[in-house]
């Protein structure tokens, strides 16, 4: 059985996307940085700062890679998700100038009234299964909580003080 559905799947990987894509983006302009201040002075760079820029990119190529490899959206076709995947390179490697036409069809592709309503769906159904996930990690707590209490009502002085600690269940977090 599986863990959720396609939508689910996909929705999860572009969260994953974006949080994916805010990491390099700090990467990108970190070494955008180093490499504006080697323009500026090529002495500036001696081997161990040039090693340690050789290494922000490796970092930064290899979790593009991963990103971009690793994913799977649930798509129906296999073409979707690698035109999507292209088009996240290309926003990723700032390319939108060189790949317009692309860009433009990609955004065209969603930007409509549908899709907003489809997406707003989404995130209700999303706030609705992490609410329901919640309540079920509560009562599993609750019911924790309880036998905790009870060991902890149940436990003489002498036993609390040379016995194992009972640890208190932490209580569940609602995730946004």
């Amino acid at each position: 059985m599986s863990w959720g559905t396609k939508e689910q799947k996909g929705e999860l990987a572009l969260l994953g996307l974006e949080s994916g894509l805010s990491l390099l983006n700090s990467m990108f302009e970190e070494s955008k940085k180093f490499k504006k201040e080697a323009k500026e002075d090529p002495k500036l760079i001696d081997d161990t700062e040039l090693l340690r820029i050789l290494d922000i990119n490796e970092e930064y190529t290899t979790r593009v890679n991963n990103l971009l490899y690793d994913t799977e959206l649930g798509c129906k076709f296999k073409r979707t998700e690698e035109i999507f995947l292209m088009i996240i390179e290309v926003i990723m490697l700032d390319l939108e100038y060189d790949y317009e036409e692309v860009i433009k069809n990609f955004t065209n592709s969603f930007d409509n009234e549908a899709f907003i309503e489809a997406h707003d769906q989404a995130m209700k159904l999303r706030t609705e299964r992490l609410k329901n996930e919640y309540d079920a990690n509560l009562i599993q707590y609750n019911v924790d909580y309880e036998a905790y209490l009870e060991n902890k009502k149940n436990t003489g002085f002498f036993k609390s003080i040379f016995g194992e600690s009972l640890v208190e269940p932490s209580k569940p977090i609602l995730r946004s």
